[in-house]
């Protein structure tokens, strides 16, 4: 028997089940192979502009709370982070948001962007996502993290508590406390999600170089190591055959040379929102020994250092 069941293997699932080992607990992770909401993310680092874009002011207050974290949590996965990470401080540049509302100041507007202005997020950033979760995996490996590969079908439930949780399979994994950082899908009927699937596209050779990550209101652009450029990304919470072309249309708006750009590969995720637009990090009412960390919309990445150091302290007031 385990002390943590981990189910999730994005960068909430990772991340928690590396502090928790790191900490001393013996973790099973049970994820299974299909690509979530984290292989599909910019990895902005951006809580100002997501404080806007979801309406919540605690969102923001929970962003640069986890900011803080970012730099000690990149480097105790890597000695180089800006290399092997992709991780950039160096600020965002937000464009076309209404005056005096973003706390930054005025900065020149880059080559190539086509706005009246930008003003410049100081010490935010981004992270590449696809290199943060494998470095995560390996990181976990290293804690002694025992990864499962399966699904999990439902919780194992022995007089009004949690004891662990049954594969697709038919596989029964034990636990002392299990956690849910299980994306779009809660295995906690009280818990409701809001499935919003997320498009995105890649080009990997930009007519124009950004010096750091662009931001406006419908669209952002995030370059990315090897000169390659992430344009991001659509809010559907239904399906939606115009939304990407939208999208783009936004995006050449912003940057009229991408016009010309071919775009080489494109992202698709489904986020899980939450009706009120803030993550649900907590113990879970349902059942005893079950803890929540869930609805991190379209902030996981920006979240998971935060996320992991909440969920390895409720663990620990339950052991």
């Amino acid at each position: 028997m385990s002390d943590v069941l981990m189910i999730g293997g994005g960068v909430i699932g990772l991340s928690a089940a590396l502090v928790l080992a790191r900490q001393g607990a013996a973790v099973t992770l049970l994820a299974d192979e299909r690509p979530g909401a984290s292989h599909a993310a910019a990895g902005m680092l951006s809580p100002s502009c997501e404080g806007i874009h979801a309406g919540v002011r605690a969102l923001r207050s929970l962003g640069r709370e986890s900011l803080e974290l970012w730099d000690g949590f990149a480097a105790g996965l890597s000695a180089d982070p800006a290399d092997e990470l992709d991780y950039d401080r160096s600020g965002v540049l937000a464009v076309g948001f209404p005056p005096r509302v973003l706390p930054g100041d005025p900065a020149p507007v880059p080559e190539g962007i086509e706005a009246p202005g930008a003003v410049l997020l100081p010490d935010e950033g981004q992270v590449d996502p696809r290199r943060l979760l494998r470095r995560l995996a390996a990181a976990c490996l290293e804690a002694g993290v025992s990864c499962v590969t399966g699904q999990a079908g439902s919780l194992i439930c022995e007089n009004g508590r949690v004891a662990g949780a049954r594969s697709v399979a038919g596989d029964r994994h034990l636990a002392r406390r299990t956690v849910l950082a299980t994306g779009a899908a809660s295995l906690d009927p009280t818990v409701s999600l809001v499935p919003v699937r997320g498009r995105a596209f890649l080009i990997d050779a930009p007519p124009v170089s950004l010096p750091r990550v662009v931001r406006s209101p419908g669209v952002y652009l995030c370059p990315k190591a090897g000169g390659r450029l992430y344009v991001g990304a659509t809010e559907e919470e239904r399906p939606s055959d115009v939304a990407p072309a939208g999208l783009w249309h936004e995006a050449c708006w912003l940057m009229p040379a991408l016009r010309q750009a071919e775009v080489t590969a494109t992202f698709d995720g489904v986020r899980p929102g939450t009706e009120d637009g803030l993550p649900i990090i907590r113990r879970s009412e349902w059942a005893e020994g079950l803890i929540l960390a869930l609805g991190h919309h379209r902030n996981g990445v920006l979240l998971a250092p935060l996320t992991a150091r909440e969920v390895a302290r409720l663990v620990s007031e339950e052991a």
